[in-house]
């Protein structure tokens, strides 16, 4: 999110933005990457059209609410060290 730094950053803010970011940004990739792996390892586990339907909404809601928890705990461990400085 490169556009939300501030332009006088020090160098000890700017690399906590940048780890921020970059937390964000590979944390997001590994948290797809597991989700996906995972339910498709539930999903072919499943062997009736029944129970892949009552799968499939809990499948579709858990991905964004982990997702989104991530984003804040990273953005709220960033705002954590930030203060300290």
């Amino acid at each position: 999110m490169p556009h939300t730094f501030k332009p006088n950053l020090h160098p000890a803010e700017a690399t906590i933005a940048v780890g921020g970011c970059l937390t964000r940004i590979f944390g997001s990739c590994i948290w797809l990457a597991v989700w996906g792996g995972t339910s498709a390892l539930v999903w072919n586990a499943i062997g009736t059209r029944l129970w892949r339907a009552v799968v499939l909404l809990p499948l579709l809601v858990l991905f964004p609410v982990g997702l989104i928890t991530l984003l804040v705990a990273v953005k709220k461990m960033e705002s954590l060290m930030a203060r300290k400085r």
